[in-house]
């Protein structure tokens, strides 16, 4: 059976690789990832059999001055071949690639029926009846070697470094991407475009000051890959996983080599490292996005340095416990999560991809994240605890309010509401509100002093936009219902 075949047989796309092709960063150069998530993902690996394999170079198929000669012709048209039937994993961004093409086939008109098979690769990358678009995944990377338990406990105190400097440096920030959104929808050329339109075309921007767990993961690889002198290897070993969360059925989600892009959301990313201890088979998880203080290890056998069971970081009244455990397949990692609430045990799962490198982290996760109908903007401490924060749903707006919290002089969690409506209509508080945002934003550490309340100002506006907010609801509950039997 081929894979045309097979995808028929199937009902989905293909996650077709290209076997050992080699890319460098300039076939990248320009597109929507930040510079820093270029370095770990510059190999497409095959994860087919090797007879299956056809020989694909990016570089070259994407530089029109080569386009001469018949090599390089055939070249262009066995990747065009494979990106139309929709089988190649792609690297970074649907836009980056299709504008590349775009841009060959304007200046070059012998290539037939393959320049005709471009006109539906926009459609292939996103599909219009998705509200996101296909996921890609790349390299499969390599393990970072080390040979004795002395030499690991010091790899994992520079990590655990690397992890507290981040979490006291940058707080976890969802809000500061949606006003972004929001602000660039209202400022559209066309004023008719749809919010669905909008959002296809768009995207988000990555920023220091506005960081999901997308824009951790970054800076956090970007801190890491500087032991390298220290560590030799461990940038090359070094990636960012994708995570499915809330998993119904693991064994269904498991039984095929990559993720099924049916029902993808990839609504979080990870940092991943893989590793070998003394001949013993592991992995690294650093999460900050979850607050997580410490690098988790993940031995293939559960035996010591395993971490198991703990307490991650999170507010003082948070009662969740994390383990983590590699999948028998040795492609994913399984990530449990047990909390109680009311004298009741609630358990939920979750599976991170380590197999391959994601390298839709912008395009799916962080684009995935500006529609979804909780925001939040939390400052933490070098060991994870969020001691000041906002969070809101996304309610009607009637209805709605913002929750603020910040810590007392003993510590303790103080709590306080504040309705989007008397935000927006600019009405009198009471003092001891108003006390209450000054400590909040103080340990919030914003560096405007009317920072928290022009923030939660520009945040009510949006919500007050009935165009917007009830287009962006439809496209969260498109997405939920894509993902609903994960």
């Amino acid at each position: 059976m081929d894979l045309e075949d097979k995808e028929r047989t199937e009902g989905k796309v293909c996650q077709w690789t290209a076997q050992e092709s080699q890319i460098d960063d300039d076939c990248v150069a320009g597109l929507a990832e930040p510079e820093s998530y270029r370095r770990f993902g510059p190999r497409l690996d095959n994860d087919c059999d090797r007879h299956d394999s056809e020989f694909i170079c990016f570089k070259q198929a994407s530089s029109p001055e080569r386009h001469g000669n018949k090599e390089e012709k055939e070249l262009f048209q066995v990747t065009v071949r494979h990106l139309a039937k929709g089988h190649v994993t792609f690297p970074v961004s649907h836009h980056g690639i299709l504008n590349e093409f775009n841009e060959i086939l304007a200046k070059h008109d012998h290539y037939g029926e393959y320049g005709n098979a471009l006109c539906t690769l926009g459609d292939i990358l996103w599909p219009p009846d998705r509200p996101l678009p296909y996921p890609a995944w790349g390299a499969i990377k390599t393990r970072l070697h080390v040979a004795s338990l002395e030499r690991f406990h010091e790899l994992i105190l520079a990590l655990t470094t690397c992890v507290e400097d981040q979490l006291k440096t940058h707080c976890y920030n969802t809000v500061g991407n949606f006003l972004t959104f929001f602000e660039s929808y209202k400022n559209r050329k066309d004023l008719t475009q749809s919010l669905e339109s909008f959002y296809h075309e768009y995207n988000p921007p990555i920023t220091p000051k506005h960081h999901t767990c997308v824009g951790l993961g970054l800076d956090l690889a970007g801190r890491i890959v500087e032991l390298e002198q220290t560590y030799p290897g461990i940038s090359s070993a070094l990636f960012l996983a994708s995570c499915e969360e809330d998993i119904g059925n693991v064994n269904r989600y498991v039984s095929t080599p990559t993720p099924d892009t049916r029902t993808s959301e990839k609504e979080h990313v990870v940092i991943a490292l893989n590793i070998s201890l003394e001949g013993r088979v592991g992995v690294l998880i650093l999460d900050t996005g979850y607050h997580v203080p410490r690098p988790v290890i993940i031995m293939e056998d559960r035996l010591y340095p395993h971490t198991g069971w703990f307490k991650p970081g999170g507010t003082s009244r948070s009662r969740r416990l994390y383990n983590y455990t590699l999948h028998p397949s040795g492609r994913y990692v399984l990530w449990d999560v047990k909390e109680i609430r009311k004298g009741i045990e609630e358990c939920e799962s979750a599976l991170i991809y380590t197999h391959q490198a994601f390298l839709s982290p912008v395009d799916c996760t962080e684009r995935r994240n500006l529609v979804y109908n909780f925001k939040s903007l939390l400052k933490r401490d070098a060991r994870g605890n969020v001691i000041a924060g906002l969070y809101f749903g996304l309610k009607p707006f009637e209805l709605g309010h913002f929750a603020l919290f910040y810590q007392d002089e003993k510590q303790q969690q103080v709590d306080f509401k504040i309705s989007f409506k008397d935000i927006f209509l600019a009405r009198e508080l009471p003092e001891t509100i108003y006390e209450s945002l000054r400590r909040c934003q103080h340990q919030l550490e914003l560096e405007d002093c009317d920072g928290l309340i022009k923030l939660l100002k520009e945040t009510s506006s949006a919500l007050n936009n009935t165009e917007f907010m009830n287009q962006l609801l439809a496209i969260n509950q498109r997405i939920v219902k894509l993902a609903e039997n994960n």
